[in-house]
């Protein structure tokens, strides 16, 4: 047993537990905390707006999509947030991969209504369209 707290007296540096030391046999659960933490980033921005605007009542995190903006008038947005380490999003990649195609099945289940709007976030750049 090691007493880090008695070997490292006097000396701040030295204030670190020796696991800290070990590198992890494997280690994914902090890319997956990434990918996560952007969509959190992302839900933030909601919620900060509604310290500064009135338009927005509530944000529901999870539900239906990566999270739901309730507006005061009645309307809804459903967000998607996509983590991409690609270089580009395809237009097929994001119809499919993306998450548009989920986003209008969502909309398809409100029965379409007027007062839902969809909108897809991604942190990677779109790939231009090819000229026709």
């Amino acid at each position: 047993m090691v007493d880090v707290l008695a070997d490292s007296v006097g000396d701040p540096e030295r204030f670190v537990h020796p696991i800290f030391q070990l590198r992890p046999g494997e280690d994914s659960g902090s890319d997956t905390l990434g990918l996560y933490r952007y969509q959190a980033e992302v839900a933030a921005q909601a919620c900060l707006a509604m310290l500064t605007e009135n338009l927005i009542d509530y944000v529901v995190c999870e539900w239906h999509e990566d999270f739901v903006i309730a507006f005061t008038d009645g309307k809804v947005e459903l967000v998607s947030v996509k983590h991409s380490s690609r270089t580009q999003w395809t237009l097929a990649d994001l119809c499919k991969d993306g998450g548009i195609a989920h986003l209008f099945d969502r909309w398809s289940a409100c029965g379409r209504a007027d007062n839902v709007r969809l909108r897809l976030t991604t942190n990677a750049p779109l790939r231009p369209c090819p000229m026709w």
